[in-house]
């Protein structure tokens, strides 16, 4: 008996052990995942910075060729909202 109980505290020990293996694994993926969902966000925000002033700039020489003057501050503010 002292062999099984031997065996059975070596079996508890290994599967404590994976146990600890597995959570350490898994935070780690969600550490990996925010990280990535956290570059993503800032990518999409840079690309609708890059979206937002290159549609200004096209709007802005729309206008001047429309008008035959630059567009004002104010009016580019209308446009932007």
């Amino acid at each position: 008996n002292t062999a099984r109980a031997t065996l059975e505290v070596m079996r508890k020990t290994i599967l404590d052990e994976n146990t600890k293996a597995q959570s350490a694994a898994a935070e780690q993926s969600a550490a990996s995942m925010h990280a990535a969902e956290a570059q993503i966000a800032a990518q999409k925000s840079a690309a609708k910075a890059a979206i937002s002033a290159e549609v200004s700039s096209i709007a802005s020489e729309i206008y001047s060729a429309l008008i035959g003057k630059a567009p004002t501050a104010a009016i580019i503010k209308m446009g932007a909202n």
